[in-house]
């Protein structure tokens, strides 16, 4: 079993070399009042095809699985027109009863905390039927001055850019 330092260091390291990781964007729909992850080219390039507006970096998920580390899996519901990332099996149960299809899988998160990793938490809007995968204060602080409700946390990542 690879030790948490260990883990620690070579996520550090992949995060510095781009081929192996990607950064997490948060893309925001006002007409469809959604809120949108996208850590692959394919979603950035559904987000503004759609007319999504970028609203900045989230958190850095390395490209390949390590032991210790779980995926962040993207679905959609064409019903709610609702993106929502998920990285437990509890949120892809979840996705999946709501009628949501899986997408893709956007890339690798720890499972547990390390040091200078932050939560990816997950809010949901009953009146909006958004899932808002918040990383930063700001964020959370949106999602609840939205009305948004903590659902759960997905796992941890190394915040920002990669």
């Amino acid at each position: 079993m690879i030790k948490k330092t260990a883990l620690a260091a070579i996520f550090s390291l992949a995060s510095i070399v781009s081929a192996h990781a990607a950064t997490m964007t948060l893309w925001y729909s006002a007409a469809r009042g959604d809120n949108f992850s996208a850590a692959t080219a394919q979603g950035g390039a559904a987000a503004q095809g759609a007319g999504y507006g970028g609203a900045g970096a989230q958190a850095c998920l390395l490209d390949f699985p390590l032991p210790g580390m779980r995926a962040v899996k993207l679905f959609y519901s064409a019903a709610r027109g609702d993106n929502f990332s998920t990285a437990t099996p509890q949120g892809e149960a979840d996705a999946i009863a709501a009628g949501y299809q899986f997408v893709r899988v956007q890339g690798y998160i720890l499972s547990n905390w390390l040091p200078g990793s932050v939560p990816l938490n997950t809010y949901w809007s009953p009146s909006r039927e958004d899932n808002f995968l918040a990383v930063s204060a700001q964020e959370t602080n949106n999602a609840l001055a939205a009305g948004y409700h903590f659902v759960r946390t997905e796992g941890y990542a190394k915040p920002g850019i990669c």
